[in-house]
């Protein structure tokens, strides 16, 4: 090999050990510039405070504070519960018998006790005449008027006497036991003694 053949050769080989030095250099690059990128891209660890951890400020379970809530709230349920004695009173409140005070808009009695006394109560055109009657133990009383159109039931009082009657036009009933007795028309009364209903007193 010629001296020029041998510089060119050795020109050649030191310029190939350049190249491969500077590929190296930019390829250790690379992950360092990446590793800052990945750096960069992560975001920050939470904070172990925010991850639900309870406030020092809240009631713990178990607490005086949780125990004394509690026992609020359950105080005020209590209060809200209406005890069963308290409900408002039925329809039959206001007297010994069931029937409530002055039932019809009886305050006062026609008297009938009396051994020769008329002891009839009539009906017709929607109401009884007299629909307020008193009479003595063991005496009857006789209903007399159309049942069809105006059926008769009794409403209230301390044994059950005036039975059902929707036909006919007369019915007698015997009063045994003291106390008031209403009765009404089911057709055009209610059994709280409104409309067309009566009473009868026993004494």
């Amino acid at each position: 090999m010629t001296r020029l053949a041998f510089v060119v050769l050795a020109a050649l080989v030191a310029a190939s050990c350049g190249e491969s030095l500077q590929t190296s250099d930019a390829a250790a690059q690379v992950p360092a510039d990446a590793g800052a990128a990945v750096d960069a891209a992560t975001p920050p660890a939470p904070d172990s405070g925010a991850l639900g951890e309870p406030d020092a400020s809240d009631p713990q379970p178990g607490s005086d504070a949780a125990v004394e809530g509690a026992d609020a709230t359950t105080a005020a349920l209590d209060a809200a519960v209406v005890p069963p004695d308290a409900a408002a009173p039925g329809p039959d409140a206001g007297s010994e018998n069931g029937c409530a005070p002055q039932f019809a808009g009886c305050a006062t009695y026609v008297d009938a006790t009396a051994e020769a006394a008329n002891r009839t109560v009539a009906f017709s055109s929607f109401q009884y005449s007299p629909k307020c009657l008193q009479v003595a133990a063991g005496q009857s009383v006789a209903f007399s008027g159309s049942f069809s159109f105006h059926p008769l039931k009794q409403a209230c009082g301390p044994a059950p006497v005036i039975t059902a009657t929707s036909t006919g036009s007369s019915k007698s009933f015997v009063f045994t036991d003291p106390g008031e007795y209403g009765y009404f028309c089911s057709a055009h009364g209610t059994a709280a003694g409104t409309g067309m209903a009566g009473s009868i007193l026993v004494q």
